[in-house]
C-alpha cells in the first residue's frame, strides 16, 4: 500500500492533512516547518518562503506506523556556503530508527547515519533526479521523522533547504474481518483495522491504529487500543473499553440512548429517533441527530451539537460548555432569523425547532442570520455565516461574527462604552469584550467613545453624547438622539465632510455616511467641514481649513493655519485660542472679518461672535475699515 505526499499550496508546509491511497486506508499527517523550508513538487512548483536563517527544521508525524519512506533533498552542495542535511527517524515509542542515504555525488560526504554535507559546488541547480540531490530512505517501521538543515563543516553560510515529494508504505497492513452469527472474538493489528462482529455477543480488540469496531447485534465488548477509534453501538448494554491515553478523539456512534464510558471523548447519535446522549468526566463532544435529543455533558468543557434539528435539551453540566447549532438549516430568506437564542432565559428557537439550554456558557450559531444573547457571565458567541446580531449582556465576552455583516449590541450596557473596533476591544465599566469580525456596533444609552477602525463599519449610537473617531473604512454613522461628534483627528490626510449632505468624500471620510450627527472634527491637515441647518460644532484643528456652518447657531474653531469660517444663517460663534490682545481684528464689510494671530490668518463671513480666552467680541461693535 503505497502513498505519495505531493506538495501543493493545499498541502504544506504546516498543518494536519489526510493522505489517501487507492490500496489502503486514510492516514493522517501532521507537519511543522520553520519559515524558510521549501517543498518542491515533482513538477518543480515551490511551496514556502525562502529564508537565510539557520538551522531550519521540518517535522513529519503519522497517526500510524509507516515504512520504506523515501524522499530527495535538492541541491546539496557547497560554494560560498556549505549545505548540511540531517534526517532523524523514530518509532511510536520514541526510539531511533536507522536512516539510509543514497544517490551521493562525488562532492557529497556522509557520516553514514543520516547526515550529508556538500564539499564543492554542484554542476547545476537541483531538481527532481538531479546529481546534486541526495535520497534519504527509512526502511524500518517509523512514526515520525525530522529533517534539519544547517551549515556544514566547510563553511558558515548555507544555501537553501528544498524537500521533494515523499513516498512511503503502511507499516502494518490493516485487518478487515467479519464475524459470524455466533459469539466471535476478533483481533486487529497495528494498522487501521475494521472489525465487524455481526450477530452474537462478540469481543472485538483493535490494538493500535485508528480502528472501526462494529459489534453488530447482541451485547458486544469493543476495545480499540491506542489511537483514535470509532465504535458502532446498537445496544445500550454494549461495552466500550478505552484506556487512559488510548486516543484523544475516540468516537462512539450510537443508535440507542448511550452514556460515554471513561476515556471516550465523542458521541454521535445516529438515525432519526428521539435519543439521549450523556458524556463523562472528560471534555466531550456530543452530537445529536434529527430527532428530539437530550444531551448532557456532565463535568469537563463540553461541546454539545444540536445536530440538524429537533426539539433538544442541551445540558452542559460543570465546566465551560459550548452549544453548537451549525448543522441547523438556515431560514429560507437571508433576512429571516434562523436562530434566536437567549442564554439568560435558557431558551432558543430555530424555525420549527426549540431548544432548552442548561449550564451553557458559549454558543456557535448557524449558517443563517442569528440573534445570540449572553447571560451576563463570560460568554463566547460565534455567529458563523449570515448577518448576525450578538449581545453579551455584561461579563468579559468574546463576540465573533464570522462571515456576513455582523453587529455587536450594547443597548443594555450598564455603563458607557470605550470601544476600539480596529483593535476589537470594547470596555464598559469593569467589563472588557473582545470583538472578532464585527462590522456594526449598537452603542449604549450613555455617552460613548467609539473608534471605528479601517474596515466598513456601521455605528448606531442612539442615546447619549457620543464621540466617534472614524477610521479609513467606509463608515455609516447614526448618532441618534443628543449631541454627537464624528472626529477624524487621527487621519494623515485632510478630509471633506458635510452634515448637510450626510456624507464624506475625501481622505478618511471617503464614502462615509452620517445621520443624527451634530458636530465634526477634522484632521491636522486642510479640511472642508460643513454643518447642517441645526446647531453644529465644527473644529478644523491644524491646517488651512474651510468651515461652513449653514443654518443654526454654530460654533466654528479653525485651529492653527489660515482658515475660512462661514457662519451662514443663525447666530454663529468663532472660537480662538488666546486673549483678544493676541489678535488683530479687521472688519472689512458688513459680514466679513479678518483675524490675524500667531495661529494664522482667518477669514470670517457671517460670524456674529468672536470668542477669546478673556472676552467675547461682537461683529456689530467693530467698525468697517
Amino acid at each position: 500500500m503505497t502513498y505519495l505526499i505531493e506538495w501543493s499550496p493545499q498541502l504544506g508546509p504546516n498543518g494536519t492533512y489526510t493522505l489517501t491511497s487507492p490500496e489502503g486506508p486514510d492516514i493522517e499527517l501532521m507537519m511543522t516547518s520553520d519559515s524558510g523550508v521549501i517543498y518542491k513538487s515533482s513538477f518543480g512548483q515551490a511551496i514556502g518562503v525562502i529564508s537565510t536563517r539557520e538551522p531550519l527544521k521540518a517535522e513529519f508525524s503519522f497517526d500510524q506506523s509507516v515504512r520504506n519512506v523515501s524522499f530527495e533533498i535538492y541541491d546539496v552542495d557547497a560554494s560560498g556556503w556549505s549545505d548540511q542535511v540531517s534526517v532523524f527517524a523514530f518509532d511510536a515509542a520514541g526510539d531511533p530508527v536507522p536512516v539510509q542515504v543514497s544517490d551521493l555525488d562525488t562532492h557529497h560526504r556522509t557520516d553514514g547515519a543520516g547526515t550529508v554535507w556538500g564539499t564543492a559546488s554542484g554542476r547545476a541547480p537541483g531538481g527532481p533526479g538531479a546529481p546534486e540531490n541526495v535520497t534519504f530512505t527509512i526502511s524500518d517501521i517509523a512514526s515520525r521523522f525530522e529533517v534539519i538543515f544547517d551549515d556544514g563543516p566547510l563553511g558558515s553560510n548555507t544555501g537553501r533547504m528544498e524537500i521533494g515529494p515523499v513516498r512511503f508504505e503502511l507499516g502494518v497492513d490493516p485487518v478487515v474481518a467479519d464475524g459470524t452469527t455466533g459469539n466471535d472474538s476478533l483481533q486487529g493489528d497495528d494498522g487501521n483495522d475494521t472489525l465487524r462482529g455481526l450477530d452474537g455477543d462478540d469481543t472485538l480488540i483493535g490494538l493500535n491504529g485508528r480502528d472501526l469496531l462494529d459489534g453488530g447485534a447482541g451485547v458486544d465488548r469493543m476495545e480499540g487500543g491506542a489511537s483514535d477509534d470509532r465504535y458502532i453501538v446498537d445496544n445500550a448494554a454494549d461495552l466500550i473499553v478505552e484506556l487512559l491515553g488510548g486516543g484523544a478523539r475516540d468516537l462512539a456512534e450510537a443508535s440507542v440512548d448511550y452514556t460515554l464510558p471513561d476515556h471516550v471523548e465523542r458521541l454521535l447519535l445516529s438515525g432519526t429517533g428521539n435519543l439521549n446522549g450523556t458524556g463523562n468526566a472528560g471534555h466531550n463532544v456530543l452530537i445529536g441527530n434529527a430527532g428530539d435529543n437530550h444531551l448532557q455533558g456532565l463535568a469537563g468543557d463540553d461541546w454539545l451539537d444540536a445536530g440538524p434539528g429537533g426539539d433538544d435539551t442541551l445540558d452542559g453540566g460543570a465546566g465551560t460548555d459550548m452549544a453548537s447549532f451549525w448543522q441547523v438549516p438556515p431560514a429560507a430568506q437571508v433576512w429571516q432569523t434562523t436562530l434566536d437564542l437567549d442564554l439568560a432565559t435558557g431558551m432558543a428557537t430555530a424555525q420549527a425547532d426549540s431548544f432548552e439550554l442548561i449550564g451553557i456558557e458559549n454558543v456557535t450559531g448557524t449558517s443563517g442570520r442569528d440573534i445570540l444573547r449572553g447571560d451576563g457571565g463570560d460568554n463566547l458567541l460565534r455567529g458563523l455565516t449570515g448577518d448576525d446580531w450578538l449581545q453579551g449582556r455584561g461579563g468579559n465576552d468574546t463576540l465573533e461574527g464570522g462571515n456576513g455583516i455582523d453587529t455587536a449590541s450594547y443597548a443594555n450596557a450598564a455603563a458607557r462604552l470605550v470601544a476600539d473596533l480596529g483593535a476589537g476591544v470594547v470596555r464598559s465599566g469593569t467589563d472588557e469584550d473582545q470583538l472578532i469580525s464585527i462590522e456594526g456596533l449598537r452603542a449604549s444609552r450613555f455617552s460613548d467613545v467609539i473608534t471605528t477602525g479601517n474596515g466598513p463599519t456601521y455605528i448606531s449610537a442612539k442615546e447619549g453624547h457620543d464621540w466617534i473617531v472614524a477610521g479609513y473604512g467606509v463608515d455609516v454613522i447614526d448618532g441618534g438622539r443628543h449631541i454627537d461628534t464624528v472626529s477624524y483627528a487621527g487621519a494623515n490626510l485632510g478630509i471633506s465632510a458635510s452634515l448637510k449632505n450626510g456624507r464624506g468624500w475625501t481622505g478618511a471620510a471617503t464614502g462615509d455616511r452620517y445621520a443624527g450627527v451634530e458636530n465634526l472634527t477634522g484632521t491636522g491637515y486642510g479640511d472642508a467641514l460643513s454643518g447642517d441647518d441645526g446647531r453644529n460644532h465644527l473644529r478644523g484643528l491644524d491646517g488651512n481649513d474651510a468651515l461652513f456652518g449653514y443654518g443654526g447657531h454654530d460654533v466654528l474653531i479653525g485651529g492653527t493655519g489660515d482658515d475660512m469660517l462661514f457662519g451662514g444663517n443663525g447666530t454663529d460663534r468663532a472660537v480662538f485660542a488666546g486673549d483678544l490682545a493676541d489678535y488683530t481684528i479687521t472688519r472689512t464689510s458688513e459680514r466679513e472679518i479678518t483675524v490675524v494671530g500667531a495661529d494664522g490668518i482667518d477669514q470670517l463671513d457671517s460670524v456674529e461672535y468672536l470668542q477669546f480666552d478673556d472676552t467675547t467680541a461682537r461683529i456689530w461693535d467693530l467698525e468697517i475699515v
